[in-house]
């Protein structure tokens, strides 16, 4: 299978000849958000233009190929920050995957393990309610519904492995199916895991739907698995579409990877004394219509006082006057005097006042070796400044 590379944000070339129109008609209809689309003509050597617009992943182009879109930052930093964004288990424990490719297949493989392992110890079963004609009579039975019909109409409970907990684990698994893997094993892992549950109802699951599953003793392994199929299930793909033919497209938003995993990381490493409030939702006074939805704020655990506003940018250049005046007007509406603007880029570091408020501009040092050490700076800083 041929891959086409690019970095994300950067241009890709590919010769009009490798490429069907049909396919490219296709690929500009469905990712017209992800991707800008450029047509072949003389003034571009009769390619086609590929370009990101924030997302990374892998682009099925064709049965034959596909276009692999990597990050700005090294992909063995990106699988940590997914950990964190999302409350995976410690998938790079195994690994540090090199490119978006291998994050999918790495992400895959656990996931196909972990359900496989599942299967052989049995999958958690528990009672639904069913209700409808039976060949005999089971629970409550409503003579007034079964009619005319030979079976009478029936509520009951019914002992079934076909429950949210295991579908959910099928639907991630029946996109991931079809996925382009490199390693043949990993394609093979992944369709006994699917085959295994093939039979559930896996259709019509919402992501939402992995938030919402009660975990106890007899079902708390289905939470690292849910967690790793709760963003697959997010992905915005023609894979779950009646009749597709073509592999799934796993995109990933870097922007809002960013601030999701700004937000975990800052809340997992700042001190018990500092409540921190993601998405903080504020309206403004004397109207209605109007409010404020703040990427994190932080407020005194004991007091309940607000102590600062902070706004994740994921672009490399630093601050511009909007993205000052956006983080001081939140400051000013919660009653804080202190703002921070955080970016993915060791080169911003600044500190200056607005009117009040005094903001401090950071970012993270995604060259270091790990995770860890790529957000210490911000950490620190952070605790002193408040």
């Amino acid at each position: 299978m041929r891959r086409y590379e690019l970095i994300e944000e950067e241009v890709a070339a590919i010769p009009a000849a490798e490429l069907a129109v049909e396919q490219a008609l296709r690929l500009h209809a469905q990712y017209p958000k992800e991707l800008e689309f450029g047509f072949p003509s003389p003034l571009n050597g009769q390619c086609y233009q590929l370009r990101s617009r924030g997302y990374v992943g892998v682009v099925p182009l064709g049965a034959d190929a596909a276009l692999e879109i990597n990050p700005k930052i090294r992909c063995s930093l990106l699988m940590p920050m997914l950990e964190y964004a999302y409350q995976l288990p410690k998938i790079s424990e195994y690994k540090a995957p090199a490119t978006m490719g291998d994050i999918y297949e790495l992400w895959a493989e656990v996931l196909a393990r972990k359900v496989l392992q599942r299967v052989r110890r049995g999958l958690y079963w528990d009672y639904q309610t069913r209700e409808g004609p039976s060949r005999w009579v089971r629970g409550r039975m409503y003579p007034e519904r079964s009619g005319l019909g030979v079976h009478p109409y029936c509520r009951f409970a019914e002992h079934t492995p076909d429950i949210i907990d295991n579908r959910i684990l099928a639907n991630a698994l029946y996109g991931l199916r079809r996925f382009a893997f490199r390693r043949e094993s990993i394609r093979q892992m992944v369709g006994r895991a699917w085959w295994a549950l093939s039979e559930l109802n896996y259709r019509h699951i919402r992501p939402a739907d992995c938030l919402g599953v009660a975990y106890h003793r007899l079902n708390e392994d289905y939470r690292p698995m849910h967690a790793l199929c709760y963003p697959l299930l997010q992905q915005r793909s023609p894979a779950w579409g009646i009749g597709a033919e073509e592999g799934p497209a796993y995109l990933l938003h870097m922007p809002t990877l960013f601030e999701r995993f700004c937000t975990a990381f800052i809340d997992h490493k700042l001190n018990h004394e500092v409540e921190l409030k993601a998405q903080y939702h504020t309206r403004l006074k004397g109207t209605e219509r109007l409010s404020f939805r703040l990427d994190m704020a932080l407020f005194s655990a004991a007091t309940g006082q607000p102590l600062a506003v902070i706004d994740a940018k994921y672009k490399a250049d630093g601050p511009v006057e909007s993205d000052v005046q956006q983080v001081v007007a939140y400051a000013v509406q919660i009653g804080t005097s202190r703002a921070f603007l955080l970016y993915p880029s060791s080169d911003v570091d600044e500190q200056f006042e607005v009117g009040p408020v005094a903001v401090q501009v950071l970012g993270y040092d995604f060259e270091a070796e790990d995770i860890e050490k790529a957000g210490q700076h911000v950490i620190s800083e952070i605790e002193n400044f408040i």
